[in-house]
């Protein structure tokens, strides 16, 4: 008997899109043109302005300067635009790479190459491609969502951990402590944030020429799980004022912004707070993601007898699946003399 692994789950969660967009049906095409001035995702696109406008008042909240609240105004319009049936989806969640819009079902059973997406009314299916490092990669893998990114366990080589990174299977360096079985389970805990490991064996008694089957249920939770999907996570430096990265990175700005001619002559005295955007942008994908945040770190200069209060806007940048530090560039400097 040969045991499969089925996953399906909504490719909007991963942010992974294995497959082509299906096109809406040609009776949705005309109410989408009937209805040119309704957004054909409107609850979506309701909701993803609700999350720029929360975004914006936080940003203009701790902004303590003209240049930073036009920062301010700047990422509101952007968040804005990318929103279904904004500037940059104008046909709702059509051809729109927004992370509320879901995409449909995505279907990866035991064979990697019979992966299949599905819409979500059921009338059209597409063959998905998803990559891994052999066909029955995913063969007898029990799996689990942490922090919502599919993992599996086991399988054909019983003591791997691998997730699933856009459209391919990455092999995680840690292992199992224990093998998987065909009896062995996987489950989400904790609000989505731990994996429940559990191996069950089975031993056989001999007793009078006759077998008696005697079950022991070896539970095992392995909490470590959540720890070591997070290490592969981006990893941000900490917004705190004495933060070395964001003093090196103040140093950069100022080297950028004399460069340019401007602020000559002045030094850092320290930095006084690190506001940072509470969401990143996502670019690139599979092991090139890069998560990308717009900070603006306030800090106190000194120049030619005088005291600024200077603030610069940057980009934080930390990649997902590699060693690299987080780097900082994009910079935009402004000061003001302290009265």
């Amino acid at each position: 008997m040969r045991f499969l692994s089925i996953f399906i789950f909504f490719e909007g969660v991963f942010r992974a899109n294995c497959s082509f967009r299906a096109r809406p049906s040609i009776e949705n095409r005309s109410a989408i043109v009937a209805k040119e001035d309704k957004c054909p995702d409107e609850h979506l696109q309701i909701e993803c302005e609700s999350i720029c406008r929360l975004e914006f008042n936080r940003c203009r909240l701790l902004c303590e300067t003209e240049y930073c609240q036009s920062i301010c105004d700047r990422e509101y319009d952007n968040c804005r635009n990318g929103c279904p049936c904004g500037a940059d989806c104008k046909e709702g969640c059509n051809n729109c790479e927004n992370t509320l819009c879901p995409v449909g079902i995505l279907v990866i059973g035991a064979d990697v190459n019979e992966a299949f997406s599905i819409s979500f009314d059921g009338q059209t299916s597409t063959k998905a491609t998803i990559s891994a490092p052999r066909d029955d990669y995913l063969e007898l893998a029990p799996h689990a969502l942490i922090k919502n990114e599919l993992y599996i366990f086991g399988g054909q080589n019983t003591m791997k951990i691998a997730k699933l990174v856009g459209c391919e299977w990455i092999e995680q360096v840690p292992k199992l402590i224990n093998p998987m079985k065909q009896e062995s389970a996987a489950l989400t805990i904790d609000n989505g944030t731990k994996a429940l490991i559990c191996f069950q064996y089975t031993v056989f008694a001999k007793k009078d020429k006759t077998l008696e089957k005697k079950k022991e249920n070896i539970m095992k939770i392995f909490a470590t799980l959540a720890a070591s999907a997070s290490a592969f996570g981006p990893q941000f430096p900490s917004e705190a004022s004495n933060s070395q990265f964001y003093l090196n990175a103040v140093s950069q700005a100022l080297t950028a912004a004399q460069n340019q001619g401007d602020l000559h002559g002045r030094g850092i005295s320290g930095v006084t707070s690190v506001r940072c955007n509470r969401m990143a942008d996502i670019r690139g994908s599979g092991r090139g993601e890069v998560h990308v945040k717009h900070c603006n770190v306030h800090w106190e200069s000194l120049g030619w007898g005088r005291v600024y209060d200077c603030v610069s806007a940057m980009e934080v940048s930390a990649c997902s699946y590699c060693r690299m530090a987080p780097t900082a560039d994009n910079f935009r400097t402004s000061c003001q003399e302290q009265p």
